[in-house]
């Protein structure tokens, strides 16, 4: 689901002891209410209905927008029978996120696609992404599922939300809103146009991290569920809990018992307690900065100071706190050693804080700015940079399985430029060497997300190995030998 936040259970747990009769009763209910009739569902929708995988776009002046196609048979019939996914695989990290590109996928780039579409991908569906009304207009069809919209602080405009769902309903499409990091407010979404909109528990409503709230027109409610567990369809793999489904009542019902403008207030109080904490540091300033949106709602605390006067950088005192004990996760910083220290600031973010948390996060983001630890900084290489301009083989080594990706390097002194290529997208890469080491990062636009590399090792004769850090997908291992052209020419082995 959409953008990202912080997410906790701490409150939810606390608020769901001694609830009594009210929620048990309230369970039973809703077990009952599931109990439908399968005659009194939608026909048009049913636990045998799967969809095939989606290819495309959207943006417009605000969030994006995805149209879904069910896809027929191979054979030319109906829609597929029930089964593992189309066009997913189990292996590499570059081909887990990737359909098979026999899939038949149409796709119109348009602009910004939601990193979460590999999860509507599992559905088997084809994703469009028109750019504009109009395109949207003409690729939304009889075998068009639904339509897709990322909620989006400035969603108006020619393309938002409400012309979006006018299009839609003139073809009987319903639209979906992922409202994933948002407040309880389903109804800015539902007057615009929303047939249903999904919260996550883990973030605003603080609950259960694997759970959430899909809330609209109960038919299409009754088929989500039809195609969810405790069914044998492909949503039986994303299984909710009796456990989660009384901890996601929990988190409602403490939801909406809460004094909202009391807590914010508390928020700002926690921000206050840090921010007169690290002013009493040497040259450190603070801003406290309001939230635009609805989604992750929360005011944050920017805290700036001269990195080369205090001898540590943002990123620096970010994973000092992050490896400390206790561990305090930032919500981000600026300023490193390569790109620069002078301007390094870090962020924090209260909403997901207990009372005495902030008291914590002060004196320890006080001791390091007050008294940084002595930083020492990796001795440069000597010697000149190593030549690795042309063409290098690699070769990744994952926790299982291995692929071969080509890198395409330029060299200027000590600056890197370039080409990485994987299995199945290449993208752009820039880095330096020093010496016989060497680092550079690429980024691989692939459906609607990147897989980013973060290459480091060193450079012997025609041979560079070292370690490649994948982001939220962990590290590997990887080697590269500089390509041969007189083997290819001979039909030699280049490894």
């Amino acid at each position: 689901m959409g953008p990202r936040g912080r997410g906790g259970t701490g409150r939810v747990q606390r608020g769901s002891r001694g609830r009594g009769a009210g929620a048990a009763d309230r369970a039973r209910h809703l077990q009952v209410d599931r109990r439908a009739p399968r005659d009194q569902l939608p026909r048009h929708v049913h636990h045998h209905q799967r969809f095939d995988q989606p290819s495309g776009g959207e943006e417009g002046d605000g969030g994006g927008v995805t149209a879904l196609r069910p896809a027929r048979r191979a054979d030319g019939g109906g829609v597929a029978p029930p089964g593992p996914a189309h066009g997913r695989r189990v292996g590499y990290r570059d081909r887990g996120l990737r359909r098979r590109r026999d899939a038949g996928d149409l796709r119109l780039r348009g602009g910004r696609r939601p990193r979460e579409d590999a999860e509507a991908a599992v559905a088997g569906v084809r994703i469009l992404e028109p750019a504009t009304l109009e395109e949207l207009e003409a690729v939304v069809g009889p075998r068009t599922a639904m339509i897709y919209v990322l909620a989006d602080p400035v969603d108006t405009g020619p393309f938002g939300l409400e012309p979006i769902a006018k299009a839609a309903h003139r073809r009987a499409v319903p639209v979906f809103v992922d409202a994933a990091a948002e407040n309880l407010t389903p109804e800015v979404h539902f007057r615009r146009g929303a047939d249903l909109v999904a919260y996550s528990g883990g973030k605003a409503l603080r609950g259960p991290q694997c759970a959430g709230l899909l809330l609209g027109r109960k038919d299409l409610c009754q088929a989500a569920w039809i195609n969810s567990a405790p069914h044998h369809a492909f949503g039986r793999s994303l299984k909710v809990g009796k456990e989660e489904i009384m901890g996601m009542l929990a988190a409602v019902e403490c939801w909406y018992g809460r004094d909202h403008k009391a807590e914010w207030k508390t928020w700002e109080g926690y921000l206050d307690t840090i921010a007169r904490s690290v002013q009493k540091a040497a040259g450190v300033t603070t801003e406290v900065v309001q939230p635009s949106g609805l989604s992750n709602n929360t005011p944050s605390l920017r805290i700036r100071w001269d990195g080369a006067r205090l001898g540590i950088s943002g990123r620096e005192v970010f994973d000092l706190l992050l490896d400390g004990n206790p561990r305090i996760n930032l919500a981000g910083s600026s300023g490193t050693r390569r790109q620069g220290i002078d301007t390094s600031s870090v962020t924090v973010v209260p909403w997901m804080m207990h009372p005495g948390d902030d008291a914590v996060v002060a004196a320890r983001l006080s001791e390091v700015l007050s008294h940084p630890p002595k930083i020492t900084e990796r001795a440069k290489p000597s010697g000149p940079p190593a030549a690795i301009a042309g063409r290098w083989d690699a070769r990744l080594e994952f926790r299982l399985g291995s692929s071969a990706h080509t890198l395409f390097f330029e060299q200027a002194g000590e600056q890197l430029v370039g080409t990485h290529q994987g299995v199945y997208a290449s993208g752009r890469l820039d880095g330096w060497v020093e010496g016989s080491d060497v680092e550079f990062h690429a980024a691989h636009p692939i459906e609607g997300t990147q897989l980013t590399y973060g290459f480091r090792g060193r450079v012997e004769g025609a041979v560079m190995q070292g370690t490649v850090d994948l982001g939220e997908y962990g590290d590997a291992r990887w080697s590269a030998r500089r390509h041969s052209y007189e083997q290819h020419r001979t039909g030699g082995r280049t490894g």
